[in-house]
């Protein structure tokens, strides 16, 4: 049987419409839905689709501040969420139906990504999702897996509970502000994401199995070749010198932690937003070692250091020896 698949993407709210709803669900539901769940049909409970109740209801929620939309067809789930600063649009799909359409699926996915004010996207089996962000060891171990394949920590609040750490798995995600920071079989990044990790560092990526900048600008990359075999130990390598390369751990701590006021002596990226002396909105030093993988300070060989203006574009940047 072969294994469900998991895409999502993020994209500005302002890509918010009646026409741009009806035109997702109208383009990119690849099975039949048998139940829907609307905000303001019957107090937003699962309910029977119906497609004109559901298309009507659409005419009269985009002016809501946050919501979510879903629909569900034999396990097969199409999910639309406004959110606080981006909205979402993600599918769980039968692997069956993916494969018999994937070239279709695929090429709509990026024409859906080139076409809107997207900002990251990602794809990947849905069980591999789950085993790499999932942190409860008794479902951990439903699934046939070895607890010796997964680093154990003691649980934030419940002191007395282990729980999986999940920040050694190579593929765990991180959501900040609705922008999606992690490494799996395809990813696709906008403009807006560049703004965190510059397009410079993400296209000088080359131990994948694809990385492309599509005609839009925009960058497409494909971590190893065949999506189901996420397990093989060449391609969990292939997560780890991602996410390394491109430091997307350490951007990502320094977002959701940039409250809290600790200086770094010695630090593996540093993010700049005053004094800066060429005309950005952002400066971003990256230390890399002779690998090109992002290090701490004391252990780097090069420093990379970039301005990115308003829309994520590169500005200045430098190339130093240490």
């Amino acid at each position: 049987m072969v294994e469900n698949i998991l895409f999502e993407i993020m994209m500005s709210n302002q890509e918010v419409s009646t026409m741009n709803l009806k035109k997702w669900f109208n383009n990119l539901v690849y099975f039949d839905p048998k139940k829907m769940m609307v905000p303001n049909i019957g107090g937003g409970k699962v309910r029977k689709y119906v497609p004109q109740t559901f298309y009507e209801a659409l005419d009269k929620i985009t002016g809501k501040d946050i919501f979510s939309i879903m629909l569900d067809g034999d396990r097969n789930y199409f999910t639309f969420t406004k959110g606080p600063f981006l909205c979402s649009i993600s599918f769980r799909l039968n692997g069956e139906i993916y494969l018999k359409d994937q070239n279709i699926i695929l090429e709509n996915l990026d024409d859906l990504f080139k076409s809107h004010q997207s900002v990251v996207a990602y794809m990947c089996t849905s069980k591999d999702d789950f085993l790499q962000n999932n942190t409860d060891i008794d479902l951990y171990i439903s699934k046939g897996k070895s607890l010796e394949d997964v680093r154990l920590k003691q649980h934030d609040v419940l002191k007395k509970r282990q729980v999986i750490d999940i920040e050694f798995n190579p593929g765990h995600s991180h959501l900040i502000r609705d922008v999606w920071f992690g490494s799996c079989w395809r990813m696709w990044f906008g403009e807006q994401y560049f703004q965190y990790i510059p397009k410079e560092v993400l296209l000088n990526f080359k131990g994948g199995y694809e990385t492309t900048e599509l005609e839009t600008g925009l960058i497409r990359i494909t971590l190893y070749e065949d999506m189901w075999e996420y397990d093989k130990v060449e391609n969990r390598e292939i997560q780890w010198q991602f996410r390394r390369q491109v430091g997307m751990d350490e951007v990502a701590h320094l977002l959701k932690d940039k409250r809290v006021k600790i200086e770094n002596l010695n630090p593996a990226i540093e993010i700049l937003t005053e004094n800066l002396q060429h005309g950005g909105i952002r400066g971003v030093t990256y230390y890399i070692n002779e690998n090109k993988e992002v290090v701490p300070k004391s252990e780097a060989t090069r420093r990379y250091s970039y301005e990115v203006d308003e829309r994520g574009n590169v500005i200045w940047s430098e190339n130093e020896n240490l």
